[in-house]
């Protein structure tokens, strides 16, 4: 018997009879039937389930049984469930590493590249994108922004100049203007 204050005084058969376990009363009814099997009992005398095995012996007239606890069978199945799932968890943390380190590698010429348009629409003619050595879309939207604030930045500087000379030109027509106007009579003659 499961229980020590029982063990020798009372059998786990002899509970089953008096409804304490019924389950084993119907297990011993199929032993006395000369029948064979296994089956799970909600308790013997204790909360956890058991398995029971059982089975004739003929040519004694005797019968075998046994009875483990489920937590003895399933132990190994359990420990072999927490291996699996800590094996999961950790490849689960590789592979989000991965992804990150793979997606930040992956966006890092874009955040680039997006640092540099917000420099130029800054005013910041100098804009470059450095360290892009890629050979993909990104490496050449790359090169192109980067001839792009180049062509821009001669067009400015030309666009400059262009602005100084007419100003210049505009300054020294307006002191030919006044030169000729201060030539022409005040007043004129009455005709």
């Amino acid at each position: 018997h499961p229980d020590p204050a029982k063990v020798m005084k009372v059998s786990v058969l002899s509970d089953a009879y008096r409804g304490e376990h019924p389950e084993v009363a119907d297990l011993f009814e199929s032993v006395r039937r000369g029948e064979s099997g296994v089956a799970r009992v909600p308790s013997l005398a204790t909360p956890e389930p058991y398995w029971i095995s059982y089975a004739p012996i003929r040519s004694t007239g005797w019968y075998y049984s046994s009875a483990v606890s489920e937590a003895h069978v399933m132990a190994d199945i359990y420990a072999l469930l927490l291996r699996s799932l800590l094996l999961m968890a950790i490849g689960l943390v590789i592979i989000v590493g991965i992804v990150l380190l793979v997606s930040s590698r992956v966006t890092r010429p874009l955040e680039r590249l997006a640092g540099g348009v917000r420099r130029l629409g800054a005013g910041d003619w100098n804009a470059r994108i450095e360290a892009v050595r890629s050979n993909d879309e990104i490496g050449d939207l790359s090169r192109t922004f980067n001839s792009m604030v180049g062509t821009l930045h001669e067009h400015v500087d030309a666009l400059k100049t262009a602005t100084e000379q007419r100003m210049a030109v505009e300054s020294e027509l307006q002191v030919a203007r006044r030169i000729q106007a201060s030539l022409l009579p005040r007043t004129f003659p009455p005709y």
